[in-house]
């Protein structure tokens, strides 16, 4: 997520395995790194070091497999598996006919009060929430910030929502990136769920794609998330990639 705000200093440096992140660093206030590539554990030992003798205090490391975590820890003060993140995929569309009098277009610059409740709903199993290392406050910030960043089209094209009177009662972002698509935030007010809201949405998202000459739409959850997939999975997405992300604290 793109910020204008860049006060931290710790030398940015990249190399073809790993790299310093301005963005995160900044806004967690300490250095944060990710490695690029699955990698040996010899690299990750290597790189480990490297970051810790640049200041970096959490490391983002995705595999392609679990890890054993009782080996990551003798790298770092703690290693956690927070994220089995799943990839879908759908490459296929048709026209859809979109109840314009339930699915509307967000135009305003400021989100609402209910956008920010579902902002922070849509990322109840966000890494960021369920790490007890990440400072207090920073999942409601960053997830405030996306969604402001949304409806300001700073990192989405698209806020599609539906209401109920005056109260947003689902919302949905995408951004476009070439010939594809991303959704970020998906989200339904618990009391609206069971009302097929969520699919109006993805019915939104998938008519802008299809009139727009886009070829695939993207959208990640996590595998934990059962409920998620499987309403992925009932839209006609496929599984595209898997990852398991850990937080190497240094």
């Amino acid at each position: 997520m793109p910020r204008e705000n860049s006060n931290l200093k710790l030398g940015t440096f990249m190399t073809d395995k790993y790299e310093f992140l301005e963005w995160d660093s900044n806004f967690f206030g300490f250095g944060v790194a990710r490695i690029n590539y699955f990698l040996d554990f010899k690299d990750i030992t290597e790189i480990v070091k490297l970051c810790n003798n640049s200041g970096i205090k959490l490391l983002y490391y995705l595999s392609s497999e679990e890890e054993d975590i009782l080996r990551l820890n003798k790298l770092c003060r703690t290693s956690r598996l927070v994220d089995k993140k799943v990839l879908y995929c759908k490459k296929t569309f048709l026209p859809k006919k979109v109840e314009q009098n339930i699915v509307f277009e967000y135009k305003g610059k400021i989100p609402t009060k209910d956008m920010y409740v579902l902002a922070l709903e849509s990322g109840i199993h966000s890494r960021f929430k369920i790490d007890p290392d990440i400072p207090a406050g920073k999942f409601e910030e960053l997830y405030s910030l996306w969604i402001e960043n949304s409806v300001n089209k700073i990192i989405a094209e698209k806020v599609f929502y539906t209401r109920d009177l005056d109260k947003i009662s689902g919302m949905v972002t995408l951004k476009k990136k070439g010939n594809s698509a991303t959704i970020g935030l998906l989200s339904v007010g618990e009391e609206y769920r069971g009302q097929k809201l969520g699919g109006k949405l993805i019915a939104s998202c998938e008519d802008y794609c299809f009139g727009s000459g886009i070829q695939a739409l993207y959208v990640c959850t996590q595998k934990d998330n059962i409920p998620a997939c499987k309403f992925y999975e009932s839209c006609g997405f496929e599984i595209s990639n898997m990852d398991y992300v850990y937080h190497l604290w240094i």
